[in-house]
């Protein structure tokens, strides 16, 4: 705790947790570190933590591969109504859906802030937009409903590109669909 600025007792806890999540050892300091910062910069105390280990090692990120995530993470909530945990809960909750999607992690973090900022739970967001992306994904095994709702094409439309693909998508709904239909 002379080179961490926490306790060691907490330093302690982030490594036990990172150890658990199945962070290999030769990294427990790096994320332990990185951790700390993270903690600090959201006010969060150690415990909360075991989110970020959980989502590193779900999404088999590398130590500066979550540090990337985590600014962009502090960086949305210090520009939104949403917090930096509850991005953090969303993402955890969004489980492996960046890759599924072909999306980055900062994609799928924006997507969750979007949705948290106007109004959404985070668990709520991220069940929601794991939805989505599944339906989107899902080609000729949609439904008829939900093919009749996307053109045949989404499936190729969101290996392509993903993110602008979901954006066409919000852009129609606003554009085709009544107003008190488009929160259904």
């Amino acid at each position: 705790s002379k080179v961490i600025p926490m306790a060691a007792d907490e330093i302690a806890e982030i490594v036990a947790n990172a150890g658990q999540a199945g962070i290999a050892t030769k990294d427990l300091f790096d994320f332990a570190r990185g951790a700390v910062k993270v903690g600090v910069a959201w006010d969060t105390a150690a415990g909360e933590l075991r989110a970020l280990a959980k989502l590193t090692a779900g999404l088999n990120l590398s130590v500066p591969e979550v540090m990337k995530l985590d600014d962009a993470m502090n960086h949305l909530s210090n520009r939104t109504a949403t917090s930096a945990p509850d991005i953090l809960e969303f993402m955890r909750r969004s489980g492996p859906l960046p890759r599924q999607l072909g999306m980055s992690a900062q994609q799928v973090a924006a997507w969750g802030t979007a949705m948290i900022s106007a109004g959404a739970a985070p668990d709520v967001a991220a069940t929601t937009f794991r939805n989505l992306g599944q339906v989107l994904t899902k080609g000729t095994s949609a439904t008829k409903a939900q093919r009749e709702a996307f053109t045949p094409q989404m499936s190729k439309l969101m290996q392509k590109d993903s993110a602008a693909t979901m954006m066409a998508i919000l852009d129609r709904i606003t554009k085709k669909v009544p107003k008190d239909r488009q929160v259904a």
